[in-house]
């Protein structure tokens, strides 16, 4: 959903589009944009909106990053030029940083993440760098609303790796404290609004929670974690606004 919760976007894996609707403010309800679906990459796995500008971005797990403009008034979304981009062997998560400045994006065979330079006035996604993280299954990913840090699910090791994220250059530098022990098969992963917690969705079973700490990036296990949540979960989010 678009930041100011007019649009909302869902990715269709099989039919390799983007499905777009317009959101009535009283009640709820879901209306199609005009031109929706509308075509991405092969196998769109994951989408991300631009927090500060008009862009949409489509990871797709053959290796594609698609970037489109957003019209404002309807909705509709135009792939700009140069798209899509080379995002890596598989992708498997697509992340914009708050400032907007920076994208990232994980693929799950080489467990590498792949970080862009976004341009705010055309929305161009430029590769800055790649980082190959401990492990071997890069799956989802988070970054926390302060914009400091990046966090990737490690499907493989059962980990989490922790990143500061350079507010100049976009590079990514692992933490020193991590990873961080999460449960079985970690699949999706989100930081609350509040800044004071992670959670991640295991495909093993349970949902891991984990204390923020805002200045080191430091994850620490809540007490009475994990909690159930069926025998496996894929996808969470938190409730709130976004500060």
């Amino acid at each position: 959903m678009d930041s100011a919760g007019k649009f909302l976007y869902v990715p269709d894996y099989q039919s390799s589009d983007i499905a777009g609707f317009s959101i009535d403010a009283n009640t709820g309800a879901l209306t199609a944009i005009p031109g929706s679906p509308f075509p991405s990459a092969n196998e769109v796995i994951d989408i991300a909106i631009d927090p500060t500008g008009p862009f949409v971005y489509a990871a797709g797990q053959r290796g594609t990053l698609s970037a489109y403009r957003v019209d404002s008034q309807t909705g509709s979304l135009t792939e700009i030029a140069g798209s899509p981009y080379q995002g890596g062997p598989e992708p498997s998560s697509v992340q914009i940083a708050r400032s907007g400045k920076f994208l990232y994006v994980t693929n799950e065979t080489t467990d590498t993440t792949y970080e862009f330079a976004l341009d705010p006035s055309t929305g161009a996604a430029n590769l800055i760098a790649n980082t190959t993280p401990i492990g071997g299954a890069a799956r989802g990913a988070a970054i926390d609303p302060s914009g400091q840090f990046l966090y990737v699910a490690d499907a493989f090791s059962n980990e989490i790796l922790g990143y500061q994220i350079d507010a100049s250059t976009g590079v990514l530098t692992p933490l020193t404290a991590g990873p961080f022990v999460t449960g079985q098969v970690p699949f999706s992963m989100v930081l609350d609004p509040s800044k004071k917690y992670v959670y991640v969705a295991c495909q093993g079973g349970g949902v891991y929670g984990y204390a923020f700490d805002v200045s080191t990036g430091m994850l620490t296990a809540l007490a009475n974690s994990p909690f159930s949540a069926g025998s496996s979960p894929l996808w969470i989010a938190v409730a709130g606004k976004a500060q």
